[in-house]
């Protein structure tokens, strides 16, 4: 068990569960491997990084995934089944996949490739970058592609499907996105109510 965990209330199946997918420091400092980069996170340290690479935890020989999450870090999957533990009753059945600060080509290229027949969950952070990442995430997952950009007023600028959309920074969403362009990905995004991240609800509350 790590310290860090257990002093942020994380719940001891769900340390067990990622247990393999992290080492710990002799200062408790945790680290989660992307391959070229790492993402680091202590008591008061965290550095997630930019990456083609991600971080995975689960079966990640996907004989018995039925569902992915796909989260913008490591510790951010770990607060997030804490929070969200009984909705996951068959936990054997869930891949995590982290892909940092950036959704790249690549992350959208291995989670297509892995994405038939299963369920899709995006956890990303409340606030336009983690939109955008819903946004763009989820339309490339279903094989569309979607250009998105920032004017200096705010407002969002989404080409789709030969359309142009715009949204206030305030009220985008994958929901208002796919209630505007008639677009459904059937993804699910998670958020926490008040807060930016599920480590930020984790650091609230304990």
């Amino acid at each position: 068990m790590s310290s860090v965990l257990t002093e942020l209330g994380i719940k001891d199946e769900v340390q067990f569960f990622f247990q393999d997918n992290f080492t710990v420091d002799a200062n408790g400092m945790l680290t989660f491997d992307y391959g070229q980069h790492t993402e680091l996170f202590g008591r008061e340290f965290h550095r997630v990084p930019v990456t083609d690479q991600v971080w995975m935890a689960g079966d990640q020989t996907l004989n018995h995934v039925r569902t992915i999450v796909v989260c913008s870090s490591a510790i951010d999957a770990i607060t997030f089944l804490s929070v969200n533990l009984a909705s996951y009753q068959r936990i054997e059945q869930v891949l995590f996949i982290s892909v940092g600060l950036m959704v790249r080509q690549s992350h959208i290229e291995l989670i297509r490739s892995i994405s038939n027949r299963r369920k899709i969950c995006l956890v990303m952070p409340r606030h336009v970058i983690g939109c955008v990442a819903d946004i763009k995430l989820a339309t490339a997952i279903r094989g569309h592609e979607s250009v998105i950009r920032r004017s200096i007023n705010n407002v969002i600028n989404i080409e789709f499907r030969n359309q142009s959309y715009s949204f206030g920074s305030d009220e985008l969403s994958l929901s208002a996105f796919e209630k505007k362009t008639k677009f459904r990905s059937h993804i699910r995004t998670y958020k926490p109510r008040h807060v930016i991240s599920f480590l930020n609800l984790a650091q609230s509350e304990y």
